[in-house]
């Protein structure tokens, strides 16, 4: 009987383990999506293991129009915006025939946030966007900053854009598509505002 108490447990404590453990991926071979501490995770293994780690620190950069439009994981603990479109008219691209992009204050406002969690430098931190670029570029930033357990999720909240059939859709990955929890009723008190840091 002792010996089926021990192998009942010995089974629960790796399981228990695999749970809890995160599958990190290889260096993508996309240079846009490489970042400087080379921790990369999917999505669909994010989710999963944000559920047994509430210490980890979820951060969402995507515009507020993107949240509201394709939703958010309501896992999240922090959301600031990477870049928000410029919409004067003297932000117009003429080259690119398309708005011009500004940083938003990203740092001055990722560091007000990480304060009020008490973040420390080398807790996980997991960066997400739509589909993998501008968290990387953000997961760089953090690098700078001095934090060193930052991962860059590489296929962001929506995914990659479908090759075949409905070319271009974003349904093959990410958050949203790999049954990551998911909601369009955002939190007023975690998402950003224009005027959220104004004194």
């Amino acid at each position: 009987m002792k010996r089926i108490v021990a192998l009942l447990f010995i089974v629960y404590s790796l399981t228990a383990c695999a749970q809890t453990t995160l599958k990190k991926q290889p260096v993508p071979s996309t240079k846009k999506w490489q970042t400087s501490l080379n921790l990369y995770v999917l999505a669909k293994d994010l989710s999963t293991y944000l559920e047994k780690n509430s210490s980890a620190i979820l951060v969402d950069i995507r515009t507020p129009e993107e949240l509201g439009f394709t939703g958010w994981a309501p896992r999240t603990n922090i959301h600031v915006p990477f870049l928000q479109v410029d919409q004067s008219r003297s932000s117009w691209s003429k080259k690119k025939k398309t708005y011009g992009k500004m940083k938003n204050r990203f740092v001055d406002q990722m560091k007000i946030e990480l304060k009020k969690l008490n973040v420390k430098k080398d807790q996980e931190i997991f960066m997400m966007c739509r589909s993998g670029s501008r968290s990387a570029k953000a997961t760089k930033t953090m690098a700078k900053l001095g934090y060193t357990n930052v991962y860059t999720v590489l296929n962001g909240f929506e995914g990659q854009k479908r090759k075949d059939g409905n070319i271009g859709l974003r349904d093959i990955n990410g958050w949203k598509n790999s049954g990551g929890k998911w909601s369009y009723k955002l939190d007023q008190n975690i998402v950003w505002f224009d005027d959220k840091y104004d004194n």
